[in-house]
């Protein structure tokens, strides 16, 4: 899935500090997406949740093989390597399994390649 970052939010012009690591007009690839947010790879290579309403879906095809849970009466998309409960929480504290899993994760899909060129 991809989405691409607008220029207008709600009829005004995109807060750049509000949301310092995403650039107007730049396309980005979803990692994961609840009701109400994408989990895309910002400009600091993060894998942050952003609300929907901040882009606009390119390629809406999401992979066969991503594992929807429900969580609370939340549905979350994410790929198998990372749909663990508290995955991101791991990677975002440092754990070496969770950073290592995202790493290989990127790797095996376009992200790794897209990532290296930027």
């Amino acid at each position: 899935m991809k989405v691409k970052a607008r220029k207008y939010i709600h009829d005004r012009l995109f807060d750049e500090s509000e949301h310092r690591e995403l650039s107007v007009g730049e396309v980005y690839e979803v990692v994961g997406l609840d009701s109400a947010s994408f989990r895309v790879i910002n400009d600091k290579d993060e894998p942050i949740l952003y609300p929907k309403g901040l882009f606009d879906v390119i390629d809406p095809a999401i992979p066969a093989d991503w594992i929807t849970k429900t969580v609370d009466d939340v549905s979350y998309t994410d790929p198998p390597e990372c749909a663990a409960r508290g995955f991101y929480e791991d990677y975002f504290d440092g754990i070496q399994a969770a950073v290592q899993t995202f790493d290989a994760f990127k790797e095996r899909s376009s992200i790794g390649s897209k990532l290296k060129k930027g």
